[in-house]
């Protein structure tokens, strides 16, 4: 009895984890596109500096470098821009 307890309240700690980090990434990511919106490309570029940072292995990972490079094509840094389309494209599943 007592090792299934210990399995569900592992099972169920293991479940509030995930749908932390899922949360935390997709707010991080809501916030961003915020900023872009508003036009405040700054923030939204540190933003989703930060995004890469902290969820590398996401799944849509390569939208958050395409949304970067439009901020940066904005800003005019035309170098980061390029940099950033490319690791979009080298990250692209379907290529």
């Amino acid at each position: 009895m007592k090792k299934l307890l210990t399995t569900i309240l592992t099972i169920f700690f293991l479940i509030i984890t995930f749908d932390d980090f899922a949360q935390s990434a997709e707010d991080l990511y809501n916030q961003s596109l915020k900023e872009l919106g508003n036009k405040n490309y700054d923030k939204a570029i540190e933003l989703m500096d930060e995004f890469i940072n902290k969820y590398p292995d996401f799944k849509n990972i390569r939208m958050i470098y395409v949304n970067r490079a439009a901020a940066k094509s904005i800003k005019k840094d035309y170098e980061g821009a390029i940099k950033d389309y490319t690791e979009a494209y080298d990250k692209d599943p379907t290529r």
